[in-house]
């Protein structure tokens, strides 16, 4: 009964491109990348914020710089599929090069919190 109820949690249901559901595992999931559609200081920027916002005195995501790059890496590939150069994500995750990030109207903003 273990084996089953182990095997039962690590299968769930992905939604594919054309909205079709496809059981997968947590092996499989692991190596899905998601085209991003808009421009690359777009992306890293929403990122970027959750670096250096602050709910309840903690940044929202717990990650270095370094950790940061892989996850974007990891989880997002350009339109064309291909990857997402890890110094250029440096560069843009750096507080001192605030001329890379995108215009305030086309950045997608994560609100301040007022439960701090």
């Amino acid at each position: 009964m273990d084996l089953v109820e182990e095997k039962r949690n690590a299968l769930f249901y992905i939604r594919d491109s054309n909205n079709n559901f496809t059981l997968a595992n947590k092996e499989t999931e692991k190596f899905k990348k998601y085209r991003w559609r808009g421009t690359t200081s777009q992306l890293v920027h929403m990122y970027y914020q959750t670096l250096h916002k602050r709910h309840k005195g903690n940044t929202l995501l717990d990650l270095t710089v370094k950790e940061m790059i892989e996850l974007i890496q990891d989880r997002y590939v350009k339109i064309d599929g291909s990857p997402f150069n890890e110094e250029t994500l440096r560069n843009y995750l750096k507080p001192s090069k605030s001329d890379k990030h995108p215009n305030y109207d086309q950045q997608i903003q994560i609100p301040e919190s007022n439960d701090e």
